[in-house]
């Protein structure tokens, strides 16, 4: 999956800069230690060489940055491959989809992180300092910022989808942080595949009605089968009629709790202990 930025260089007056697309691994836990590692080894820490090659010898961007380029395929010349530069006023509509802004000063030998999702302007780095703790400028101090899920930083939570956020109680559980579902008393394990009943999927056209997510469920005997598990509104996924949903616990509780449909009409919004 993608993680989309823009690898800049200030351009002179503050929050100016110009520069050119990284699609891939953007995020800092990856792509900051990438940048060091390219400044320190192979531009012997010479920021204007790293700049002059990164940026304007590469202006059709990159792939993944120092490894696959846009400007030099093995193929014939498409328009692909002209130009395609970014600056400032590119991310005040942000067609692009950036996530990440990395923004390089070579006059001061630094480097600004910007959180384009979240828009906040993240870490201020010192090039001629030590690296700086990347999870820390990806997530926040206190994991504020964090969209990993939960058992990325806490071991225990290995084997559930339940964000970080959801854990430490900063967002309430959704469908997709369900461990299983239980459907007429039974429960079957969230196995994390599913899709949306109205787009046709050969062979299961006419199987459920629109509007529906259909997850593909484990039972105990290891066999898998498909089951409506969500309405999908304007308010986002709501239990279907008669299935609850199972999330694990979380860090103040460990308990499971689980969030039923109130009836046939109309999604349950409360939340209940699993016993």
């Amino acid at each position: 999956m993608s993680t989309r930025a823009i690898i800049v260089r200030a351009t002179g007056p503050e929050g100016e800069f110009k520069g050119v697309y990284n699609h891939s691994d953007s995020y800092p836990t990856y792509l900051g230690p990438r940048l060091f590692e390219l400044l320190r080894t192979r531009y012997a820490g010479d920021l204007k060489a790293m700049l002059a090659d990164l940026i304007d010898g590469h202006t059709a961007g990159w792939s993944q940055i120092g490894t696959e380029c846009y400007c030099h395929p093995k193929r014939e010349r498409t328009p692909e491959t002209e130009p395609n530069w970014f600056t400032h006023e590119d991310l005040q509509e942000n067609e692009a989809g950036i996530e990440w802004v990395w923004v390089f000063d070579e006059e001061n030998y630094r480097l600004y992180v910007r959180d384009q999702h979240h828009k906040e302007d993240v870490a201020v780095i010192h090039l001629c300092d030590g690296e700086p703790d990347w999870k820390v400028i990806e997530c926040g101090a206190d994991l504020e910022r964090c969209n990993h899920y939960a058992w990325v930083h806490f071991p225990e939570m290995q084997g559930t989808n339940l964000s970080t956020r959801t854990y430490l109680g900063k967002a309430e559980p959704e469908m997709r942080d369900a461990v299983a579902f239980i459907v007429e008393g039974k429960r079957y394990k969230n196995t994390g595949c599913g899709r949306h009943s109205s787009y046709s999927v050969l062979g299961h056209e006419r199987l459920f009605p629109p509007d529906l997510w259909v997850a593909t469920v484990a039972a105990r005997n290891g066999k898998r089968r498909d089951i409506p598990v969500a309405h999908i509104g304007r308010d986002g996924y709501t239990p279907y009629r008669g299935v609850t949903w199972v999330f694990p616990g979380t860090k103040d509780n460990p308990e499971e709790t689980a969030r039923p449909a109130l009836n046939d009409d109309a999604p349950a919004q409360r939340m209940e202990t699993v016993v």
